[in-house]
């Protein structure tokens, strides 16, 4: 009885990280907070109506991620680190990219009425690092650990995908931000569209592993039919 319990809270952690993430890009782009406009990053929302709302998702986050053990590590899988260990980094990254704001661009410097508002680029490079970090954590986790225990051959298939996907992802970033100057880049947010990408993915693989099928909506529907 115990066990069911603890697989049933597993399991609704996991949606509702999958949720968080595929959520929050959704939420910032929301016409009440943000007029509907695309910023440059997820990031740069720290620095409009909506940077509230950024930096409590990503708390929450860490919180529910700290709060994930997972299962006991199995040595005869080629486990070699612990869930508990690697939500436990993915959560202390996630916070630290809420609390360590992106830095903000020279034109909107002076303008800016936020506290702190970081104009060393130091603290841009640690707040790209945390948040890199912490997508590729998740998406690792995804296509390693969520294939263990998973029978199904297309949810394995998903997992894998998913987590490509991620590191995908920050790869595109990684060159769009370090190979093209500012003032030659084919589009402005193109830092946006990459974490975009990269929440959709593991959020979606996470909203799986977590049975997504046990989500009320679904049972609403069900019920009806």
């Amino acid at each position: 009885m115990i066990d069911i319990h603890i697989n049933l809270t597993y399991r609704f952690l996991r949606r509702l990280l999958g949720q968080l993430g595929i959520a929050l890009p959704f939420i910032l782009i929301n016409g009440m907070g943000n007029g509907f406009d695309i910023e440059p990053s997820i990031s740069d929302y720290y620095y409009t109506k909506m940077g509230t709302v950024f930096t409590g998702i990503l708390i929450a986050f860490g919180l529910f991620l700290f709060s994930y053990r997972g299962h006991e590590i199995k040595p005869e899988k080629g486990e070699k680190i612990s869930d508990n260990r690697i939500t436990n980094a993915a959560g202390l990254f996630a916070i630290a990219t809420a609390l360590i704001p992106t830095q903000i661009a020279e034109e909107a410097r002076y303008a800016c009425g936020v506290v702190p508002c970081p104009d060393s680029s130091i603290w841009g490079a640690i707040h790209l690092t945390c948040a890199a970090l912490f997508l590729l954590i998740m998406g690792i986790t995804a296509m390693t650990k969520f294939c263990i225990g998973t029978q199904k051959p297309w949810m394995k298939t998903y997992f894998r995908i998913s987590g490509a996907v991620v590191i995908l992802s920050i790869l595109f970033m990684a060159v769009y931000i370090f190979l093209f100057p500012e003032d030659r880049r084919p589009f402005n947010n193109g830092v946006f569209w990459g974490e975009f990408v990269a929440l959709l993915a593991f959020g979606s693989a996470w909203l799986i592993k977590g049975r997504i099928e046990e989500i009320w909506i679904f049972k609403m529907f069900k019920s009806k039919n």
